[in-house]
């Protein structure tokens, strides 16, 4: 009798304790907000992966009603944000297969959030996301997928191969209905060793123009070429030895990456319109260019003017990790530092300098040079009140108009996300085994 009744004592206490503890799980986020801010983050669920592989990157559908939990495995997890419960385990990758050092999403959900696209080997594979089941099998590549992006509408769908093929394909039917040799790509086994070893890519990226109208494609050190999505016509070839490239948001633009810095081209007619030494990142509105030195300034760059109107006295090309201006096109920041890495905050409208904000970055070194092998993912609330900051240890948040840090997370890390609606962030636990799922609203 006397051990029942310590078992049922033990039971008790347990319980208490366990009570006691997940109560204060739950505030814990709360009692990390400064007083008088504006700010509420709140735990809404959390979605428990046990014995799961760690998270890499967590991906929110448009309308924050479903989850992409992302690891190394060529399996992509579907959740449910608002039950809280695994839809399915789905086949296929929802990152550049062959980006390990350079870790590159490809669109994972369709523009209206009903799709999941994952791709896998020489197939691209469409996934309805209420009920997790196949949808359409894109297949009849020839080469293994390294990219693939909806078009802006949702019609369409670009996919770019490993020795420089490109199609487009029908969603509704899941046909291709254009192939695009963009590249030619030696198919040397020894070629394939050699660029692995010296992470050098002979993956094709592609990317859609904002009106889908026209498809850029990037191999590394090649020209970017512009197609006609419809037609595949060759429009026009920039550059030559490029890493990188995209559209500006409007389309009217388009930027073109390289070693030793970033051109400016008219998208329309492929006319190069300057080059800078930086690399720098439009706003929004596509009324800024920045950060740039251009005409013996350096600052933002206005580029109906080519004229460099708000003067800012921030380094460049100094370990730069993050450029961004936010949502609203009011502020504008560069990350940067070997030693000490710091976020510089700035007004647009003024340029001066709201708060140089100290964030997490570990320098490397290896025989060559000296590089930063792990930095703080910085980035705004889609409504621009507050800057937030993910590391492997917590996730903070600054307000954007005083620069000060006014909310902190402990249970959770990167990588973290906003839904485009603002009101949902996802984060990694500290094990990076489960999602954290956090209200966040502003009073």
């Amino acid at each position: 009798m006397r051990s029942k009744q310590h078992i049922l004592f033990f039971v008790l206490i347990l319980s208490l304790v366990n009570g006691l503890a997940e109560s204060r799980r739950l505030v814990f986020a709360s009692q990390r907000v400064a007083a008088g801010s504006a700010l509420s983050v709140k735990l809404k669920s959390t979605l428990a992966r046990a014995g799961k592989r760690d998270l890499i990157a967590i991906v929110l559908s448009p309308d924050a009603r479903f989850l992409a939990a992302v690891t190394w495995e060529k399996k992509t997890e579907l959740w449910d944000t608002q039950t809280g419960q695994l839809i399915a385990t789905v086949d296929g990758r929802t990152f550049r297969p062959y980006s390990y050092s350079s870790f590159r999403m490809i669109d994972a959900f369709s523009p209206d959030g009903r799709t999941l696209m994952t791709i896998s080997g020489k197939e691209a594979k469409l996934w309805d996301v209420a009920t997790g089941r196949l949808h359409r099998v894109l297949s009849g590549s020839q080469d293994e997928l390294s990219s693939a992006v909806f078009s802006f509408d949702g019609k369409r769908l670009a996919t770019g191969g490993k020795y420089g093929t490109v199609r487009l394909w029908n969603v509704e039917t899941g046909k291709s209905d254009l192939e695009v040799a963009a590249y030619e790509v030696k198919k040397y086994p020894r070629w394939r060793v050699v660029s692995k070893f010296f992470e050098l890519s002979t993956d094709v990226r592609v990317e859609f123009s904002p009106d889908s109208k026209t498809i850029l494609t990037i191999l590394y050190e090649q020209p970017v070429k512009l197609w006609d999505s419809e037609t595949g016509r060759l429009q026009a070839v920039l550059g030559q030895k490029n890493y990188g490239g995209s559209f500006s948001p409007s389309g009217r633009y388009v930027l073109t990456e390289s070693l030793d810095g970033t051109d400016l081209w008219e998208a329309t007619t492929g006319k190069l319109k300057a080059h800078f030494t930086s690399f720098p990142t439009f706003s929004p509105d596509e009324h800024w260019l920045g950060l740039v030195e251009y005409g013996g300034k350096k600052g933002l760059l206005n580029p109906n003017t080519m004229e460099v109107e708000i003067p800012l006295s921030l380094g460049i090309n100094n370990f730069s990790t993050w450029t961004s201006f936010s949502p609203n096109n009011r502020f504008f920041v560069e990350s940067s530092g070997l030693y000490g890495h710091s976020a510089a905050l700035v007004d647009v409208s003024s340029g001066n300098l709201i708060a140089d904000i100290p964030v997490t970055a570990r320098k490397g070194f290896d025989f060559i040079s000296d590089y930063l092998k792990y930095w703080e993912k910085l980035s705004f609330h889609p409504g621009s009140q507050v800057m937030m900051g993910a590391n492997q240890k917590l996730v903070r948040f600054w307000d954007t108009k005083s620069g000060q840090q006014i909310a902190q997370i402990t249970e959770g890390r990167d990588p973290a996300g906003f839904s485009s609606a603002g009101k949902l962030l996802a984060t990694a636990s500290l094990d990076k085994k489960s999602i954290l799922l956090w209200e966040v609203s502003f009073r």
